[in-house]
């Protein structure tokens, strides 16, 4: 996986609830249908429940945040 430069290595190192994997973790949970049990497995996150957890409070800060805001697009316009 090379969006947000997260290698399976990285992923495995940074704590769940990392800025990028959330990140990541929103644009799939918001652009496909798989469970976010896949999510947390494939990112390394934990549980579902910490992935709906964090993008939850990452969908409500990511208006007011312009940095997240253009990484997020940038993930978008990586996944298609």
């Amino acid at each position: 996986m090379t969006v947000c430069k997260l290698t399976p290595v990285l992923l495995e190192a940074l704590p769940d609830g990392d800025e990028r994997k959330v990140l990541v973790a929103l644009a799939v949970k918001r652009e496909t249908t798989v469970p976010l049990t896949w999510i947390a497995e494939q990112l390394r996150m934990g549980t579902s429940s910490t992935v709906s957890r964090e993008t939850t409070t990452l969908m409500k800060t990511l208006s007011k945040d312009r940095k997240k805001t253009k990484l997020y697009a940038a993930i978008l316009s990586k996944a298609v």
